[in-house]
């Protein structure tokens, strides 16, 4: 049986596949080892070839929009390889030129509930 991780790997390289963030300690033994340490984006990345950066997103909502430091930004691209891809979400865009499909966050109990939708032949 292939794991998640193997089939996103035999995905045409054009196809890019992630979610919404990558901050997650319910998803150790999912996605990250049980003994990631600080760095999740970089275990995050061996998994998944894109991530959603939303937190400058939620900022449009409060009383400034803030985004990310250079400083952060530079850590985020030090810890991916060179062909994986951050997106972001934009408000009211005009032009869409590729789509995000949202899934049910990652947790151990939904993850049951996808092995048993494979399973019955989906």
């Amino acid at each position: 049986m292939n794991t998640a991780k193997e089939m996103i790997r035999k995905l045409p390289r054009f196809l890019k596949t992630g979610t919404c963030s990558w901050k997650y300690d319910s998803w150790k033994g999912l996605v990250y080892s049980d003994n990631v340490g600080e760095n999740y984006l970089s275990e995050y990345a061996n998994f998944y070839n894109i991530v959603e950066v939303n937190q400058w997103f939620w900022s449009l909502f409060g009383d400034k929009v803030v985004l990310p430091k250079s400083e952060t930004v530079s850590e985020y691209v030090g810890s991916v390889p060179k062909d994986f891809r951050f997106s972001v979400k934009v408000p009211m865009a005009k032009q869409i030129n590729s789509l995000i499909f949202q899934f049910e966050y990652l947790n151990k109990q939904e993850m049951l509930l996808f092995k048993r939708f494979k399973k019955n032949g989906a």
